[in-house]
């Protein structure tokens, strides 16, 4: 029988638990350290889809290499050479989404807009099994829109609209909107929610987006409601007033929106404001001068 005391216990038990926790924090140093050294052995360049191996280090390397110097041939200018440096490498290496969102800014540059709406649509429906971080960038679905509206694809409104639809913005615009049905209502809601996303930060691109849908649209409530605010946004006044007397036209009355339509066109000419005609904001109210 052992007859020594708990404290004496506990004395001869205390170095054993400082032992376990050592050997644990040991054991985890070292996992830790092996994660590090081993994670650069099987990280693929984004939107690749070229196998994973314990060689795709050296793999990377020449992936990167070889697009730093396309980008030194597309900044200089030389469209030719960058774009066949840029197809070699996507033949050697796989689908990647940033190289096709060079082509694409290169092909607009050139004109040719069918080539670059191709790339653009290929960023938003990538091959299976690619990971991309741009199939909802609001510059990427802005310009697959643009293009795909300017050259009649109205084939990519489902796409297009699927792409927007993802984005953080989407629900709270289009929760009310009416469900869109024809190739030029589903762009139209499109064009709506891209330009939401840009407004207060790109107005001029905003409001391109709001007059899309509007033509795409002529009944969307919300187009023509927004376009009024951009339109405001960047002090063409006048055009902002008839934008917003178009969406108080089509609001049904009594409801939110007739009311949010109702004060922005209170506060659409601050005091102040000159229009083109000579007259002048004063105390709410226009004043032709003398």
């Amino acid at each position: 029988m052992d007859e020594r005391t708990p404290q004496q216990l506990g004395r001869k038990r205390l170095p054993l638990v400082v032992r376990r926790v050592g050997w644990t924090a040991l054991v985890a140093l070292l996992l830790t350290a092996a994660f590090f050294a081993l994670f650069p052995l099987f990280v693929t360049p984004r939107g690749s889809t070229h196998v994973v191996t314990p060689g795709t280090y050296e793999r990377n390397r020449r992936y990167d290499e070889r697009v730093r110097e396309s980008n030194v041939r597309f900044l200089a200018g030389d469209l030719d050479q960058a774009e066949a440096r840029y197809l070699r490498i996507i033949e050697e290496f796989g689908y990647s989404s940033r190289l096709s969102q060079h082509l694409a800014r290169m092909y607009e540059k050139q004109g040719r807009k069918a080539e670059a709406l191709a790339r653009y649509a290929e960023i938003l429906n990538p091959p299976p099994q690619t990971w991309t971080s741009l199939s909802e960038s609001p510059e990427i679905l802005g310009r697959t829109l643009e293009l795909a509206t300017e050259l009649g694809r109205a084939d990519l409104a489902d796409q297009a609209l699927a792409n927007v639809l993802r984005t953080g913005l989407a629900k709270p615009i289009f929760s009310d909107l009416p469900v869109p049905e024809t190739a030029d209502e589903k762009l139209a809601a499109a064009h709506l929610i891209v330009g939401v996303r840009s407004s207060g930060v790109k107005d001029e691109e905003a409001l391109r987006h709001y007059v899309a849908a509007t033509e795409l649209d002529p009944t969307l409530t919300k187009a023509w409601f927004f376009k009024g605010q951009a339109l405001r946004g960047l002090g063409r006044y006048a055009e902002a007033k008839q934008a917003l007397e178009k969406a108080r036209h089509m609001a049904a009355p009594g409801t939110k929106q007739a009311e949010f339509i109702e004060e922005e066109l209170r506060g659409i000419f601050p005091d102040g404001t000159v229009l083109r005609d000579g007259r002048r904001v004063v105390g709410g109210r226009l004043v032709t001068p003398p």
